[in-house]
């Protein structure tokens, strides 16, 4: 029986948290029909800047004009004139001030390094696997820039010698801003989408899949109606699929949830009124021992909010330990301590602790930005479906908005392939019955 509600697409993505915005208004520009079903609503309290997350704005240079676009409707971004700034306790090192030559070399960060990070996807394949190659053999005192490129946003967890061996690194000679995430920006961001002409769905409840064989036809919501398509993409992670609906998860994540050991968490850090305070950047990467894991309080990103005297700070925790308060306030201490010890004549304390100290499990849902263990990551496996494609943290090459734009390049020119090749077999079936009855008559 067919529901007056029903509706279909060429392609229907499923997303979160704005993670198939720019895929679905690049394809409609294609002339693809698409629905976009966002189900950022069903995924816990989570606020703008727990969504938009620690690694800020990179300015790669194989972001498209339309992707800076999609990203700029949203919300407003902040230029950081230094870019890229890490404060290692001898020093700060900045990408792209005046003393960003003198401060690189004396680091030993190589203009190969250099080049390997900022322009990471203009180089050959057989460029980057010699450079890492050879950086491999080499002492971790050499080589630790292009480990931390790699580490940061990665979604492998792994040793700070071993990160370059995994995914991508972050552009950190790229013009870096933070964008200044908000309710309403995502709001925006939805109307931007609709106004390309993609059929947006944001309220709607998934209740089940329609599936024949090895394809997918469809989505059946909890009021009965359905929305039909014939290529589809997943956005959400085996957590969040999980959190969604149970049939749907055991449809698409047959062999389970993938479990991360390490996710990131946001403080909110006060820090006193000082001259100290007012210099420092809007975004500065704060590390205390090269030497030790790249996590806990050794690693702070830190980020001016609105407020003069306010910043997030985000730092790198055991996933077993995410909602254990003593755990959490533990750790507060220990950012605080880090922190004082950097800024002298400083007063800093823990003005908000992080979403996970105030929320249970179930309110909450899974991390946003997690790492898993290398070998458990490569080795996952979801159904194998035809016309159904995955996107996601659990996907991406790296976790920052870079990596996650390049992904979804390759999942467009797939769709913009498909739509090609049926569109020349529908019209070479036109010919044929056309030749068969011309005219159009019946026999």
């Amino acid at each position: 029986m067919v529901n007056p509600g029903d509706t279909g697409a060429d392609l229907v993505i499923v997303s979160v948290f704005g993670r198939g915005h720019w895929m679905a208004a690049e394809l409609a520009g294609h002339g693809v029909s698409v629905a976009l079903v966002e189900l950022s609503n069903q995924m816990g309290r989570w606020s703008p800047e727990d969504v938009e997350g620690p690694f800020g704005y990179f300015h790669a240079s194989n972001l498209t004009l339309s992707q800076k676009a999609r990203l700029d409707e949203e919300d407003y971004s902040e230029q950081l004139d230094d870019g890229f700034v890490l404060w290692l306790k001898n020093g700060p090192i900045d990408m792209r001030s005046m003393h960003s030559v003198y401060a690189l070399k004396k680091a030993g960060i190589t203009n190969d390094m250099l080049e390997y990070v900022g322009n990471y996807d203009g180089l050959a394949p057989k460029r980057r696997d010699e450079l890492v190659k050879g950086w491999r053999h080499q002492p971790f005192s050499a080589n630790w820039f292009v480990n931390l490129a790699h580490s940061l946003a990665s979604p492998f967890s792994n040793r700070n010698h071993e990160a370059l061996q995994f995914g991508r690194p972050l552009p950190l000679t790229a013009p870096y801003a933070i964008r200044r995430v908000s309710r309403r920006g995502f709001e925006k961001s939805l109307q931007w989408v609709e106004a390309l002409g993609v059929n947006t769905r944001s309220k709607a409840v998934l209740k089940t899949l329609d599936l024949h064989g090895h394809y997918l036809h469809g989505f059946i919501f909890e009021d009965g109606r359905r929305l039909n398509g014939e290529q589809f993409v997943w956005c959400l992670t085996s957590g969040e699929t999980k959190r969604l609906a149970s049939p749907i998860f055991n449809e698409l994540f047959p062999h389970g949830e993938l479990t991360p050991e390490w996710v990131w968490i946001r403080y909110r850090i006060g820090l006193s009124k000082s001259h100290v305070t007012e210099s420092l950047p809007l975004k500065v990467l704060v590390l205390e021992d090269l030497g030790l894991p790249w996590s806990h309080a050794n690693l702070i990103w830190l980020q001016r909010t609105t407020s003069s005297e306010i910043f997030d700070g985000w730092v790198r925790i055991p996933a077993v330990h995410r909602f254990q308060k003593p755990y959490l306030e533990a750790m507060g201490r220990e950012i605080v301590g880090t922190l004082e010890e950097r800024l002298p004549g400083v007063n800093v304390n823990v003005a908000e602790p992080p979403q996970e100290f105030t929320y249970e499990p179930n309110e909450l849902g899974p991390a946003l930005f997690q790492s898993f263990e290398p070998s458990v990551l490569n080795k996952f496996n979801r159904c194998a479906l035809r016309n159904l494609q995955f996107d996601g943290p659990e996907v991406w090459g790296a976790l920052d908005w870079s990596a996650r734009m390049e992904s979804q390049k390759a999942l467009v020119e797939n769709i913009v392939r498909w739509k090609k090749e049926r569109e020349l077999l529908d019209a070479k079936m036109a010919a044929k019955t056309n030749r068969i009855h011309p005219g159009g008559g019946s026999l």
